[in-house]
């Protein structure tokens, strides 16, 4: 639950079946979700719905664990379910604090944009993110946050229920297999990725939001870092392969990753 709850899920059966449960922890129903409806990511699951007649639910939404954790934190905060997406909702502002103190930002309302699931989200420079990010393995900033249970908590949850927080097709379920022991990955949305761990953390945004340029310079930046070998990314490229097919499923082209100085600085 605290893995569906932190995640961007495929939207499986199997995650309609446990935000279900999280939501009758609090006696809540998915009409209580105001994170809109869309098709599972997962491609098993759109066409076995598809097969069935079945109608797309606001569980299957990727954000529906995030959703469900709001409402839950609103009774427990005894505030109104209605308008939790609202920026000065009480959930909201408990969260807003939380990123504030990760961020060393105050996120002013002129950064504010709202999210495609529907809640506030923040423009903030990437180098802020990458602290962020950085922290939840900072014992010290932890402790003086009062969050090293939670943290502990957290990174147990992802580490022992991937599919929760992600599933198939995402991109932390791809890259699990690969990552170096301890760290985790979690996706965005418009082509942003963060991974972090004891060694600090890693974030990339995608200019043209499209998540295939994540999928090869991940791990390029990662054995650039020396947070993986030779052998390790050899293994991530045969997971998979930087190659360009057309429709017919012919090999056409291949996909490079050039960083600054690969060419003279071109």
């Amino acid at each position: 639950e605290i893995a569906v709850a932190t995640g961007s899920h495929a939207g499986e059966e199997y995650h309609h079946e446990l935000v279900g449960r999280l939501l009758a922890r609090g006696g809540l129903a998915p009409e209580h979700l105001l994170c809109g409806v869309h098709p599972p990511f997962s491609a098993r699951e759109r066409a076995r719905r598809a097969a069935a007649g079945e109608e797309f639910s606001p569980l299957g939404n990727n954000c529906s664990g995030k959703h469900a954790g709001m409402l839950l934190l609103a009774q427990l905060l005894g505030a109104p379910l209605a308008g939790y997406l609202d920026a000065e909702h009480p959930v909201q502002r408990a969260i807003r604090r939380l990123l504030a103190r990760f961020f060393d930002d105050e996120l002013a309302a002129s950064a504010r944009a709202v999210d495609g699931c529907g809640v506030p989200t923040y423009s903030l420079p990437i180098e802020k993110i990458a602290r962020g990010f950085a922290r939840l393995h900072d014992d010290e900033f932890l402790r003086a946050a009062g969050l090293a249970e939670a943290a502990a908590r957290l990174h147990g949850a992802l580490e022992a229920c991937t599919r929760a927080f992600s599933g198939e097709g995402r991109l932390p379920a791809r890259f699990r297999a690969v990552l170096p022991a301890r760290c985790h990955c979690k996706e965005g949305a418009e082509g942003s990725l963060a991974i972090w761990g004891p060694r600090g953390s890693l974030v990339v945004k995608c200019i043209d939001g499209n998540e295939r340029g994540v999928r090869y310079l991940v791990p390029e930046l990662l054995a650039r870092r020396g947070w993986i070998d030779a052998a390790e990314l050899a293994r991530w490229r045969a997971a998979d392969p930087p190659v360009v097919r057309n429709v017919a499923g012919r090999e056409v082209g291949e996909i490079r990753v050039l960083l600054d100085g690969d060419r003279g600085g071109e």
